[in-house]
């Protein structure tokens, strides 16, 4: 039986439709302890992290664990269940809760073809007591190097979690308890990614395109179409994370939304993972936060993307 939770945990958000008004009950949480470097020394920025410290992944037996998000589960180290029907894309899902007042937890996690070099993924609860705990986390193993060319492009599938909230995946609660106790569960968004790098003067830049509201149980005042967001130019160095500390709506310039940033692996920087940091997405709401990951293998390699626009985008001349 559906619960009526996503009804009323929406209403602060769209109390904001056709006006400049309104709130998000659901604010981004600071309870964890991110990563605090800078780019290039190794640790993934606070604003990208923020309230997840780590994860440990295997693709081969689909298990994974997370660290450092508050109230995922009762470790501190916290065991996910593969969960195929929150996949995203090209991004696998892993999911937790302990039972149905605790949070809802969504991981989505994919690593990089070729080498294996990269992989990256983002945890978001859903909201519940006025907050959302969320962040992202990326990794290399192995080492990189840079191309022998200047310019590559790299392009495929984009996934994020938000504090908009949903309800299909909750453990059913018993009738009595009020709903204003119950936890929500994180809307998905999808989308496609394209990134030009220049590696002569190490910058990276580029666009997420067709992004898409997944799972949704509420109706939008307008299109649901979500609005492309463009990575302005940011710096890769040395050791070859990099951070783009802007990012915009398409065709809406000096209007800083969030950054992102990421990692460079395998030889000739075959593979790139990384993590994006939005405030906002949709005019329809106020205090909207997003987290999203982005794994591609470089056009023209053994895994670089072949077919849809992704392909495309990799061989783009007729």
């Amino acid at each position: 039986m559906k619960r009526t939770i996503s009804l009323f945990a929406l209403l602060g958000l769209l109390a904001a439709c056709g006006s400049s008004g309104g709130t998000n009950p659901f604010a981004s949480g600071t309870g964890g302890t991110g990563g605090t470097g800078e780019t290039g020394d190794g640790t993934i920025p606070e604003t990208l992290a923020a309230d997840l410290k780590s994860f440990s992944y295997d693709p081969a037996n689909k298990t994974l664990t997370v660290t450092g998000l508050t109230q995922d589960s009762s470790p501190l180290s916290a065991t996910f269940t593969r969960n195929t029907g929150l996949d995203t894309g090209a991004y696998e899902a892993y999911t937790v809760q302990d039972d149905a007042l605790f949070r809802h937890v969504i991981a989505l996690v994919k690593q990089s073809g070729n080498s294996r070099s990269v992989t990256a993924g983002v945890v978001a609860t859903g909201g519940q007591f006025n907050r959302i705990y969320h962040g992202g986390y990326y990794e290399r193993s192995g080492n990189f190097t840079k191309p022998t060319s200047g310019h590559v492009r790299y392009a495929g599938s984009y996934a994020g979690l938000t504090n908009l909230p949903t309800d299909n995946d909750l453990i059913t609660p018993k009738p009595t308890i009020t709903d204003v106790l119950l936890p929500g569960q994180a809307v998905r968004t999808e989308g496609v990614i394209m990134l030009n790098v220049d590696f002569n003067d190490n910058s990276i830049e580029g666009q997420i395109v067709e992004r898409e509201i997944q799972d949704a149980t509420f109706t939008f005042s307008g299109t649901p179409d979500l609005p492309s967001i463009v990575l302005i130019t940011g710096a890769i160095a040395d050791d070859g994370t990099f951070f783009g500390g802007e990012v915009e709506f398409e065709g809406q310039t000096d209007n800083d939304i969030g950054d992102y940033g990421g990692i460079f692996g395998g030889p000739d920087a075959e593979s790139v993972g990384g993590v994006v940091n939005l405030t906002a997405f949709h005019d329809d709401f106020v205090g909207e936060v997003e987290t999203g990951v982005f794994v591609l293998d470089q056009c023209g390699t053994a895994s670089g993307a072949t077919t849809g626009l992704a392909g495309d985008l990799c061989d783009p001349n007729l």
